[in-house]
């Protein structure tokens, strides 16, 4: 979002989590809203819709899924644009993601250590598990956040139909290591 409010677009942010949203609270400007992706229910219309940073990783089942689209669908006024990631399950590589990985972000006063591992990779359905070990320091001292989840990685193949079944079109992957898409609301 911050990003996005430097370049001088009005934004909205959405998250489930609470802690998140007091952490976006200090970086941001924009209207922030605790709300799930599949029960998006604000009163507005935008360009467009983003999801980044896995949270689509979250949707676990076809139902999930559709409801998450539709509401990402509802919310974007007519030829807006939806861009959205998730992990790609044509290049899912449970090895690399087997061992614990570090990254330290520092803002204002605040440090954030996040440490991640995966397991138990199913490739009939493309889920797996995913462990979070988050060190927040800041003047209050050191907070440490322990967290698990079954995260589901797609095909794009799978995600265009679900698009398309919403109402999406000029649907497109963009290339990178992740699955990235890019659809307009017809």
């Amino acid at each position: 979002m911050q990003i996005l409010e430097e370049k001088g677009y009005m934004v909205t942010g959405l998250d489930l989590s609470n802690d998140m949203l007091d952490i976006a609270k200090t970086r941001v400007k924009g209207n922030l809203i605790q709300q799930d992706m599949r029960d998006i229910q604000i009163n507005q219309q935008f360009d467009a819709v983003v999801c980044l940073g896995s949270s689509f990783t979250y949707m676990q089942s076809d139902e999930d899924v559709e409801k998450a689209l539709h509401c990402f669908y509802n919310h974007l006024e007519p030829g807006g644009v939806l861009l959205f990631d998730n992990f790609d399950y044509d290049r899912f590589s449970p090895e690399r993601h087997g061992k614990w990985e570090e990254t330290s972000h520092s803002f204002d006063d605040s440090e954030i250590i996040r440490r991640s591992k995966s397991g138990n990779w199913n490739p009939l359905d493309g889920t797996w598990t995913t462990e979070w070990e988050w060190t927040i320091t800041d003047e209050n001292g050191a907070n440490k956040i322990q967290d698990s989840h079954k995260l589901k990685a797609y095909r794009f193949s799978y995600m265009k139909e679900k698009l398309q079944e919403a109402g999406f079109k000029d649907i497109e992957k963009i290339e990178n290591r992740r699955l990235l898409i890019k659809a307009k609301k017809g």
